[in-house]
C-alpha cells in the first residue's frame, strides 16, 4: 500500500512537470529527460503521430518553428487511473490560454494520457496521447475529505508552488506525513537556502532568478528517489524528504548534492557554483511531532552554519540547539524586565598607560546576573539583543547610565577620566540616532571629551561611505573614536586609510604567539607604527603576563588593557580606586 501511495504522488509530482515544460516552457532539451528510447506520441496535428523516438525528436522541433506564442496553464487535474509496480497510466485534463491574452479570452481545453514504465529505478514516459475533449470542462478533483469536491486550481494553489509546480510548504507537510504513517524506513529532512540568491537576480534579472529556481526544483524532482519528495518552501527555500541507511551515505549525498541542483547552461551563465545552507533533521522512529516543527529544527540548524564560509554547508539539528533558542526566547522575556528594573551592572575595566602602568581612561562594560545569580555572558546577550531589535533600547539604556554615574562623580569633585562606551553597529543607519546620544549626554552635561565611542571592527566591512559620514557627525559633536576588536579578521589595515579614528585598539588575539613567533612580532611592530603615522593612539586588549607587558612596551604601544592590572570592576569601586576626590587632595 504504502508504495502505491508514494508512487502515485510522485508520477502525478513528475507529470506536472512534464507538462509544464511542455505547454508552458517548450523546453524540449528537458523533455528528453523523461521519455523512454521506446516512446510513441499522438498529437492533434496532420503529423503529430510519431511511432519512434527519432519521430518525436521531429515533432519537437516542428513545434519550435509553429508555436511562435507559448501557453500558460490556468486549470490542471491529475489522475493516476492505472498503477501497477512497473507500469503506470496517468491521464490530465487541463485548461490553457495563449502568453499575452487576457484571461477572457477564449480558452483551450486538453486531455493527455501518460503511460509511464519504470525503467533501472527511473520512471519513463512510454506513451503520449493529447486530445481535445468534445465539450467545455473544468477540471476537477475528488478528494476522498469531508470537504468535498475541490477544482484543480483550488487544489494546485494549496499544494504547489505556483512557480515551480512542486511542492508548497502546505503540500510537502501532508505527502511528508503520509510518508510517514506507512513506512519503517528511516527518512531525513533537508532544509536549504540558496547563498547570496539576491545577487542572483540584481545581477541576471527576476526572470533569470525564476529560472534558476525552477532549474532546481526540476533536478530536485529528479534526484528524489521512491518514497522521497521535495517542495520549495519559500522564496529560494527548498526541502527534501530523503531516506537513509546509514549516516555515512545520508552525509555523503547532502554533500554531493550542489553538483545536481542546476543544469550546465544555466551555470554557464551565472559563471559560479551556487552554494547553498541547509539544515538536517534526522526523523525519530515513533515520532508525534508535526513536520512543520521538523522543518523548524532543520531551521534552527542552519542558523548555526557559519555564514563568512562561501561554500555550501549544513550541520544536522541537535537538542542542544533547541535548548539554546528557549533559552534564548527566555533572555528576551527577561531583558525588557531587567532594564526596566535597571539589573544591569555597570562595570569599568581600567585602561592603563604601558610607560608607568598609571590608569588614564576606562571601558564601561555592562554585567547581567540573573535572579539565581548566574551570570550571561555579554557576547550572547548583545548578539541576541541586535537579532531581536532590542540593541538601540540597551544602548541608551547603558550610555543612560554611564553618564548619571558620570554626573555623580563630577558633583563629588573628583578627577574625571575619558571612559569609552561601545556602540552596535546597527545605529550607523538610523537617522536619529546621534542626536538622541547627544541629548542625553547633555542632559547630565558630561563634557563631550570625557566620552569614547567605540566601533567594532565589523562594522568597517560594508556600508564605508555611511559609515564615514556617521564618524564625521561624531567628531563634530566633539567625541572621540575608537576602532574596537582591531585584528579579529572582518576588515582590513586598508580600512584605516578610509576612516578617521582617534583610537585603535588590538583585540587580544594580536597577542597570540606575539613573543615567540618573529612574523607575529613584525605584523604587531607594523600595525601600531601604521596607527602611530596617522595620528591613532594604540590600546592592546587581554595584557595578563608581564611578558606581554613588556612586549607591547618594546612596540610602543600606548595604552594597555587586561587582568595584569585589573579585571572588570564595578563602577562605584573604579571610582574610589582611579577617581580621586580633588577637594581632598
Amino acid at each position: 500500500m504504502i508504495y502505491m501511495i508514494q508512487n502515485m504522488e510522485k508520477l502525478k509530482q513528475l507529470s506536472s512537470h512534464f507538462i509544464h515544460l511542455y505547454i508552458e516552457e517548450r523546453d524540449y532539451e528537458h523533455l528528453h529527460t523523461y521519455l523512454s528510447a521506446d516512446i510513441s506520441w499522438y498529437g492533434m496535428g496532420q503529423h503529430a503521430c510519431c511511432l519512434t523516438l527519432p519521430d518525436v525528436q521531429r515533432l519537437f522541433h516542428e513545434e519550435t518553428k509553429l508555436y511562435k506564442k507559448r501557453f500558460l496553464i490556468q486549470e490542471e487535474a491529475y489522475e493516476v487511473v492505472c498503477q501497477k509496480p512497473s507500469f503506470a497510466v496517468v491521464t490530465i485534463s487541463c485548461t490553457l490560454y495563449s502568453q499575452g491574452e487576457s484571461h477572457d479570452s477564449t480558452k483551450h481545453y486538453l486531455r493527455i494520457s501518460l503511460i509511464w514504465t519504470l525503467e533501472a529505478e527511473d520512471w519513463k514516459i512510454c506513451h503520449v496521447h493529447i486530445s481535445a475533449p468534445w465539450k467545455e470542462e473544468t477540471p476537477k478533483l475528488t478528494q476522498g475529505c469531508d470537504n468535498g469536491p475541490q477544482t484543480m486550481t483550488q487544489l494546485h494553489n494549496r499544494q504547489c508552488d505556483a512557480l515551480t509546480h512542486i511542492y508548497n510548504l502546505e503540500g510537502f507537510a501532508e505527502a511528508v506525513q503520509s510518508v510517514l504513517e506507512n513506512t519503517k524506513q528511516q527518512f531525513a529532512l533537508f532544509k536549504f537556502g540558496i547563498r547570496d540568491f539576491r545577487f542572483i537576480n540584481q545581477t541576471h534579472g527576476y526572470a533569470f532568478g525564476d529560472d534558476v529556481l525552477k532549474c532546481i526544483a526540476r533536478n530536485l524532482s529528479s534526484i528524489c528517489q521512491k518514497e522521497e519528495l521535495c517542495a520549495r518552501i519559500e522564496k529560494d527555500t527548498f526541502a527534501v524528504l530523503f531516506h537513509f541507511t546509514n549516516k555515512k551515505e545520508l552525509h555523503n549525498r547532502l554533500h554531493n548534492i550542489r553538483k545536481h541542483l542546476l543544469d550546465e547552461h544555466i551555470e554557464k551563465r551565472l559563471k559560479h557554483p551556487i552554494q547553498y545552507i541547509g539544515g538536517v533533521y534526522l526523523i525519530q522512529a515513533g515520532h508525534t511531532e508535526s513536520i512543520k516543527s521538523m522543518l523548524d529544527k532543520a531551521v534552527l540548524a542552519m542558523q548555526y552554519v557559519e555564514r563568512s564560509s562561501r561554500n555550501s554547508d549544513f550541520l544536522y539539528f541537535e537538542d542542544w540547539m533547541l535548548n539554546q533558542k528557549n533559552r534564548s526566547s527566555e533572555l528576551l522575556e527577561e531583558a525588557v524586565k531587567a532594564m526596566q528594573e535597571d539589573a544591569f551592572h555597570l562595570y569599568i575595566q581600567p585602561q592603563f598607560n604601558l610607560i608607568d602602568k598609571n590608569v588614564i581612561s576606562g571601558e564601561a562594560l555592562s554585567r547581567w546576573f540573573l535572579a539565581d545569580g548566574t551570570a550571561v555572558p555579554p557576547d550572547e546577550f548583545i548578539t541576541l539583543f541586535e537579532k531581536h531589535g532590542i540593541i538601540s533600547s540597551f544602548d541608551f539604556y547603558v550610555l543612560e547610565k554611564l553618564c548619571k554615574v558620570m554626573r555623580s562623580w563630577l558633583d563629588e569633585g573628583r578627577s574625571m577620566l575619558p571612559i569609552s562606551i561601545n556602540q552596535s553597529r546597527l545605529h550607523i543607519k538610523e537617522p536619529s540616532y546621534l542626536k538622541k546620544f547627544c541629548e542625553i549626554v547633555d542632559f547630565y552635561k558630561i563634557p563631550h571629551e570625557l566620552i569614547v565611542y567605540e566601533l567594532t571592527e565589523s562594522a568597517f566591512t560594508d556600508c564605508v561611505r555611511e559609515l564615514q559620514d556617521f564618524m564625521k557627525e561624531i567628531h563634530k559633536a566633539g567625541f572621540q573614536i575608537a576602532i574596537d576588536d582591531f585584528g579579529t579578521g572582518y576588515a582590513g589595515i586598508g580600512m584605516l586609510s578610509q576612516v578617521d579614528a582617534d583610537i585603535l585598539k588590538l583585540d587580544k588575539s594580536m597577542l597570540n604567539g606575539l613573543g615567540t613567533d618573529r612574523r607575529q612580532m613584525t605584523i604587531s611592530w607594523k600595525i601600531i607604527e601604521m596607527a602611530h603615522s596617522i595620528g591613532m593612539q594604540v590600546i592592546c586588549e587581554g595584557i595578563e603576563t608581564r611578558e606581554q607587558y613588556y612586549d607591547l612596551k618594546m612596540l610602543r604601544c600606548d595604552i594597555g588593557q587586561g587582568f595584569l592590572v585589573s579585571r572588570p570592576i564595578p563602577a562605584e569601586q573604579f571610582a574610589v580606586q582611579y577617581l580621586p576626590n580633588a577637594v581632598l587632595l
